[in-house]
């Protein structure tokens, strides 16, 4: 199928990160074909020299900027001592789908005033997870410490032997087990092992936000996203099988061979929000390099079409949104083939796409994956609290996906995809459930989630642009990652830039679109 076979698809409203209305869109060829990312079991990997894809004209491509990759904080943004780091071991059983790991976390305080506990999410215990992760041996210091456990089991808090005053940081030890569920059949897709493949999301102890009210604490509903985290700097050591091909956030050296059969992987990242790995014994993965970045597509047996597609689409969207809205600041970009119970899902350096769009529903891969990646700048850069305010990145990453289109297919084609978040919120309003789009995810239904936060929020953004014209728009944009990059936004952060940007008018739309609500 060509460019010119487009088509209006319409998926269903359960899936979180699905696209109501979707292109039916051929690929352009790609470069070549290697078996495995970070590649281990002896397996030679093909190597000529990557080349930028064909259907990319050269001043397409930004200069490589400077890679934050493996460093603590980014260039004149502060010190070491400005973000937590982890320090992680993992030793992977994909037989069994036990996890054993050690974990030293050493979180910088600022204050105001003294730290008394430190508290780190367990977010595997989550019920929509379905693993079980257990912390032991903690020590903060160098010194056993008491702690609690609460909210379903993922928040554990560890009491402090002496209050910490700001400008000094505290180190926790400890070693933790995680049995994984089983993919497919428990949980959420971002957790679990099985069929040779092994999925590690938030499958460790991570401390969370902390805001003027304290430690966040939230679980939010099973059908949005669960995290708030500060960034943090990461050296993760991973030892699983020397069968398996491992993709991760970060960057990764060869993996060393040791006794057992087994091989280990030494791996850095950050800044970034959270730390995830994805192993398998069978991916099949295609790799392109744009402007020093290394861009990999990982995909299961059959299904080898579909990941050349997904390495297409993710390396387009990856140059655009460069050129649009800042440098991307790490060496390597993963997209992997996975068992999601949604459409796709989003990591620093990393964006999962469930298995259904290499397959049956095809026709909506293309933007599912430049959602997904659009979420390294909306979420992975410029953070927000995903359960309390998820418009705030979702809008974003949805109304990215049609700067793409229109840049890649023209102004007709992207109509489709408004017209499509058109259809699926008015549907809302003439059933007389329409809602505020800004509000946490537990407000709204399963049904009701996609249509107004994603749909209607990126419906703000159309009608925010059309009254601020587009270089304007497009400055606030650049602007607002520039004021809060690898920090966290809110919706009052962005609120004052749209009405400093655009004035009274701008605030009256802000006021229609995220705490509005019509009638039929």
């Amino acid at each position: 199928m060509g460019l010119r076979g487009l088509s209006l698809i319409i998926h269903e409203f359960r899936e979180v990160h699905n696209r109501l209305f979707g292109l039916v869109i051929g690929f352009f060829p790609l470069l070549f074909l290697v078996v495995g990312g970070c590649r281990g079991g002896g397996v030679p990997e093909a190597t000529p020299s990557p080349t930028p894809l064909h259907s990319f004209p050269p001043s397409f491509f930004l200069p490589t900027p400077t890679r934050a990759e493996g460093l603590s904080v980014a260039a004149g943004e502060g010190g070491a001592e400005a973000i937590p780091s982890y320090e992680l071991g993992w030793e992977v059983n994909p037989t069994s789908g036990l996890v054993t790991g050690q974990a030293t976390i050493r979180y910088p305080w600022a204050g105001p005033g003294p730290l008394s506990d430190l508290v780190l999410r367990l977010f595997p215990n989550a019920p929509a997870w379905g693993g079980d992760l257990t912390v032991t041996q903690v020590q903060v210091n160098g010194h056993p410490v008491s702690s609690t456990l609460a909210v379903e089991g993922t928040v554990l808090r560890l009491f402090l032997p002496t209050p910490l005053p700001p400008g000094r940081s505290v180190t926790a030890t400890m070693a933790f087990s995680l049995q994984l569920p089983s993919l497919g059949v428990e949980g959420n897709g971002q957790l679990g092992y099985g069929a040779g493949r092994v999925a590690l999301a938030e499958a460790y102890p991570i401390v969370p936000c902390r805001g003027g009210a304290g430690w966040w604490e939230v679980l939010g509903p099973a059908h949005g996203d669960v995290t708030c985290n500060p960034v943090a700097s990461y050296r993760v050591q991973i030892t699983a099988p020397m069968t398996m091909t491992l993709l991760t956030s970060g960057r990764c050296d060869p993996p060393v061979p040791l006794d057992g059969g087994v091989q280990r992987w030494s791996c850095t990242a950050g800044p970034v929000r959270d730390f995830a790995a994805f192993l398998g014994a069978d991916y099949r993965v295609v790799t392109t390099s744009l402007g020093g970045i290394t861009v990999r597509s990982a995909s299961l047996p059959g299904d080898e079409a579909g990941g050349r597609e997904a390495l297409d689409y993710a390396a387009y969207a990856l140059a655009l949104f460069q050129r649009r809205f800042g440098p991307y600041p790490y060496t390597e970009l993963d997209v992997v083939e996975g068992s999601l119970d949604r459409a796709g899902m989003e990591y620093p350096g990393l964006v999962l796409i469930q298995t259904a769009y290499y397959g049956e529903k095809r026709e909506g891969l293309e933007p599912v994956v430049v959602h997904e990646v659009a979420h390294q700048w909306w979420y992975g850069l410029v953070g927000n609290d995903q359960v309390n305010a998820p418009w705030l990145d979702e809008a974003l990453a949805e109304f990215s996906t049609l700067l793409y289109y229109e840049d890649r297919y023209g102004e007709a084609e992207a109509s489709l995809i408004e017209e499509g978040w058109r259809q699926s919120y008015e549907a809302v309003v003439a059933a007389g459930k329409d809602g505020p789009a800004g509000l946490p995810v537990d407000a709204y239904s399963p049904e009701l989630y996609g249509p107004l936060v994603y749909r209607k929020g990126a419906l703000f953004l159309v009608a925010l642009r059309e009254a601020m014209g587009d270089d304007a728009f497009e400055a606030m944009l650049r602007q607002y990652l520039a004021q809060h990059r690898y920090g966290l936004a809110t919706p009052e952060d962005f609120r004052t830039l749209v009405e400093g940007r655009g004035g009274a008018a701008a605030g009256a739309l802000y006021e229609a679109w995220i705490l509005g609500t019509r009638h039929p």
